[in-house]
């Protein structure tokens, strides 16, 4: 066994970057391009190492050991799958009945399987001496698991890898001074991650993220995400009526401007199936993605949405705007000592993909009322969290006076105008024209549209909003209808109202091939509607858009039932970068936005009680999370080593929500006063806190002494009402 003299060390030190400890990786390090279960060409990168990877120290060492290491036996055993068929003795595959999709779906490695898998492998590619000793071994193990675990969104830095690893322990870099040391490991950390760790996973491995634990990657053996492929793109193939077409023909269409490109699928995992996502931000022999020139589209579309809301019926864009109509339902009723109220909820099944694309063209048609669009371009500065001057770009089609300049720190950058002819040409080509591409063959889509599209959202609103005009609704003057996306709220003081409107709008959709799902409608009361529909889930809360509307008190606060299942770590994303304190308090307080809807603190529906209750649950979701990211915090970043630090960021938040509040209050509300005064907001902030921390006091036994005497002189809290609050969370 060689050993790496110094020299060879130096000139590794000389080749490369010296801000390397800067470098992070993400979840992208884990895609691969293809779906065989195969070594990747990129492994070892044996065929492409250039002069800095032949320094790498014990290269040759590792190059020998990768040559008899065995891959195939360690996958099997560490990450079985529900295909890996036992062989009998004749070298004959055993009959076993074919796995459902069920089976498959379920049939993802586990964290603690894909960490052993990729520890035994660099086991036996690396030898002892490259890290000095078991212990050092150990712990880059150990933070490997960190690499493995990172997020959609989160980020691990190359420094946060070789944390507690004993540098003076590896004798092949003892001659070195201790800057020379550290950047030296580090370089040759950052071989083992771009060379064979990532390359490994995308070798064996595809990752995915979900519907229900959208931050999180579920690990699929290629073979099995193989097959869950072809049979979601032969389901969403059947549906949407995909025809295959020529690459000529798919050329013929690009060279007359008759098509935008072509958009590629991806899938999502749910829990009983794939989700099909089609994606138009990818660039296609140097050519413009599709999202990139829908941009002038969009814009005037938009515009139409704002100022032409009769073309878009019962549309609320957003939560904003499904405040602004819900409170004037609201007071409007309240003049008569609120009557009973019904309520029914309704969704639509695969709503983009149910499109008709040539009804959608006519309908489009009618929306654009001008012949010419004059796009205004503008550049905004503002300052982030850290004070930090940032520039951001936005287009619009309303000019800005020299007030609203000023005002907004908006600069006007150029302008250009648009013919109604060539956005209707664009408009046209996205609908009649999608083409997918899967694998090497190109699909022509006849029904539905593409749900990555940016303008997937405004054209799916005016398409049901034509369908409500033709099936006549039953919406009389004391009901409320309103629609997000495809998802329908209907208020009525009439029961008889409410039943007819569910009625006509699953039996009226039918006639345009769209569908309620009967499963996911609700009603705030005994609702049987006969046959073909049947019975309706008789729900005392309705849950809209993240929401909870109380059939009861008419009182609003947000769904958390969407967390039941989940841990916390489905839904923080986790930075383990340079300053992760900083990064803790950065998570922590657009945490404690997240849930912060103007509608949840309106006085019009929610009594003082029912907005403390929500501040509550606010505080609660923060408080789960504060802990999560503690816990996720290196030993010599934790509470024990700063405590004034972890405790300034709790006592920060009151007064952060407080003028939070009062600012998106503003927005409905016209007077400058907070529903809840700052007195309140701090118990009920302090209290969470204590309820949750103190159940882990040997972490943060340095601050609770101190947390207690900010409760001491707040308001005052039950600790029975702050454990029904946790409890309604569902987050584990």
């Amino acid at each position: 066994m060689t050993t790496p003299t110094t020299a060879s060390t130096s000139s590794l030190l000389s080749s490369r970057n010296d801000h390397l400890q800067d470098k992070v990786y993400s979840s992208k390090c884990f895609l691969g391009t293809t779906l065989r279960e195969e070594l990747s060409s990129n492994y070892f990168g044996i065929a492409d190492l250039n002069q800095d990877d032949l320094k790498i120290p014990f290269l040759q060492e590792m190059i020998s050991n990768h040559r008899k290491c065995p891959y195939w036996r360690l996958l099997k055993y560490y990450c079985p799958c529900i295909l890996d068929f036992p062989v009998n003795k004749k070298c004959k595959p055993m009959k076993f009945p074919k796995p459902t999709t069920t089976e498959l779906l379920s049939d993802h490695s586990t964290m603690g399987s894909l960490h052993s898998f990729v520890c035994s492998i660099l086991k036996r590619l690396i030898p002892l001496n490259f890290f000095g000793n078991i212990r050092n071994r150990r712990t880059f193990f150990k933070n490997i698991k960190g690499l493995l675990s990172v997020q959609k969104y989160g980020t691990i830095s190359l420094d946060f890898l070789i944390r507690d690893l004993t540098i003076s322990k590896m004798s092949w870099i003892s001659d070195l001074s201790h800057k020379e040391q550290k950047e030296s490991v580090l370089k040759c950390v950052d071989f083992l991650v771009t060379k064979i760790i990532c390359p490994l996973i995308q070798s064996f491995f595809f990752s995915v993220d979900s519907s229900y634990a959208k931050i999180n990657l579920f690990f699929f053996r290629k073979r099995v995400w193989h097959i869950l492929r072809h049979k979601a793109f032969a389901d969403f193939s059947k549906f949407c009526r995909l025809n295959v077409i020529s690459e000529n023909y798919y050329k013929d269409l690009l060279q007359h401007g008759e098509c935008l490109g072509s958009a590629k699928i991806d899938f999502i995992l749910k829990k009983s199936s794939l989700r099909p996502i089609s994606n138009l931000s990818f660039r296609e022999n140097g050519r413009a993605c599709i999202n990139n020139q829908l941009k002038s589209l969009l814009v005037v579309l938009n515009f139409e949405k704002e100022t032409n809301k009769l073309k878009f019926g019962a549309t609320a864009m957003g939560k904003l705007d499904f405040h602004k109509k819900f409170r004037e339902f609201m007071l409007k009723i309240r003049n008569d000592k609120f009557p009973k109220l019904y309520f029914v909820t309704a969704d639509v099944e695969k709503c983009f993909d149910s499109i008709q694309p040539s009804l959608l063209l006519e309908i489009s048609q009618t929306l654009m009322r001008f012949q010419f669009y004059t796009i205004y371009k503008y550049k905004r500065y503002y300052y982030n969290s850290e004070k930090k001057q940032v520039l951001r770009y936005f287009e619009s089609i309303h000019f800005l006076t020299d007030a609203q300049h000023k005002y907004g720190n908006v600069e006007l950058i150029s302008h250009r105008t648009v013919e109604n002819k060539s956005l209707l040409k664009t408009l046209k080509a996205l609908l009649t024209n999608n083409v997918i591409k899967m694998g090497k063959h190109y699909y022509l889509q006849k029904k539905g549209i593409a749900q990555g599209s940016k303008l997937s959202s405004v054209l799916s609103a005016a398409y049901l909003s034509y369908i409500e005009t033709k099936i006549n609704m039953a919406v009389g003057v004391n009901d409320f209808c309103v629609r997000i996306e495809d998802e329908y709220l209907f208020i009525s003081t009439m029961k008889r109202s409410a039943e007819c409107f569910l009625r006509d709008l699953i039996l009226g959709l039918r006639r345009f091939e769209c569908n309620i799902n009967i499963n996911k409608c609700a009603a705030s009361f005994n609702c049987n509607l006969g046959s073909p529909i049947g019975e309706i889930t008789k729900c005392p809360d309705m849950k809209f858009f993240g929401l909870s509307l109380s059939s009861t008190d008419y009182s609003v606060s947000s769904d958390y039932s969407l967390y039941k299942g989940l841990q916390a770590s489905d839904v923080v994303t986790c930075r383990l970068t340079r300053n992760p304190g900083r990064n803790l308090q950065k998570t922590v307080v657009r945490s404690l936005y997240h849930k912060c809807d103007a509608i949840l603190f309106d006085g019009a529906f929610n009594s003082q009680l029912v907005m403390r209750r929500n501040v509550l649950q606010i505080f609660c979701m923060t408080a789960m999370k504060y802990h999560f990211l503690v816990m996720r915090l290196p030993w010599q970043n934790r509470v024990d080593k700063n405590p004034s630090f972890f405790l300034n960021i709790i006592l920060s938040l009151p007064a952060l929500l407080h003028r939070y509040i009062t600012r998106v209050n503003l927005k409905i509300v016209t007077n400058n006063i907070s529903p809840l005064p700052i007195e309140t907001i701090n118990g009920l902030c302090f209290n969470a806190f204590l309820y949750k921390l103190g159940k882990n006091k040997n972490i943060y036994h340095k601050i609770l002494d101190e947390l207690k005497q900010h409760v001491l002189h707040s308001h005052f809290v039950s600790e029975n009402v702050v454990n029904e609050a946790f409890d309604n969370i569902f987050l584990r």
